[in-house]
């Protein structure tokens, strides 16, 4: 049986959000981070077409260990750190929660101590967002 989200679990959240400073991050996060995901598979499907492989709603996915080679075919090179802390699925350490995996846990399963993860951490993400950002 699927995890019914209550109305008092609604209530914690909402009451998070509506802190000082926390939607902003938020949202501010999270269209960041959407500008990199947009970025990074735009320069992977061109990388699929000079390989002759269709775009399919698997094969764009972002895969951490490819992202070095299909970057790489357009001359883009970022940091390894800047890397992981944007695109890894191994961070899953509270405080040392990658942009994707806190992203990942907004999309399917947001709680409080994600959301306050974002706004603690909020200048050191979104600065390696821009940073990647700024590569292309």
């Amino acid at each position: 049986m699927p995890d019914i989200i209550t109305r008092k679990a609604i209530d914690k959240l909402t009451s998070k959000l509506n802190e000082e400073g926390r939607k902003y991050a938020l949202a501010q996060f999270l269209s960041t981070y959407f500008l990199c995901e947009m970025s990074y598979k735009k320069v992977l499907s061109s990388y699929h077409k000079t390989q002759g492989i269709s775009d399919t709603r698997n094969n764009m996915k972002i895969f951490y260990d490819d992202i070095d080679k299909v970057l790489g075919s357009k001359n883009i090179i970022i940091d390894a750190e800047i890397k992981e802390l944007l695109f890894s699925n191994k961070r899953k350490i509270r405080g040392d929660k990658s942009a994707r995996v806190l992203r990942d846990s907004l999309a399917h399963n947001i709680n409080i101590n994600d959301i306050e993860e974002i706004f603690i951490r909020n200048s050191e993400i979104v600065n390696a967002m821009n940073t990647f950002l700024m590569t292309f």
